[in-house]
């Protein structure tokens, strides 16, 4: 019903643009589409199956396994980085460079 009534409008604005005419949608085909939106939001609401706990250390284990090297990238970890011996490498390099 959702997409008749989307080929509809599409049809009307093609005709209508054709024949340089305003184009206004019938009140009919708006219904149409209105009806056919809320019925499928009811339908997806009642009749949607029950959402199943996710174990995310499973799914990331058998994305491995499958070789995806995605997940690879976001499962590396690099530790902490010692901000103080950086900056004491740093100053010693200018003052070696002065």
């Amino acid at each position: 019903m959702l997409f008749h009534g989307g080929y509809s409008v599409h049809e009307i604005v093609s005709l209508m643009k054709s024949i340089d005419q305003e184009v206004k949608i019938p009140i009919d085909v708006i219904l149409e589409v209105i009806l056919s939106l809320i019925i499928f939001c009811i339908e997806r609401v009642f009749f949607a199956e029950k959402l199943q706990p996710i174990s995310y250390s499973k799914y990331i284990n058998a994305k491995k396994e499958s070789g995806d090297l995605i997940h690879s990238i976001l499962d590396h970890r690099p530790g902490f980085i010692d901000i103080r011996q950086k900056r004491r490498k740093y100053k010693s390099l200018k003052e070696k460079q002065s």
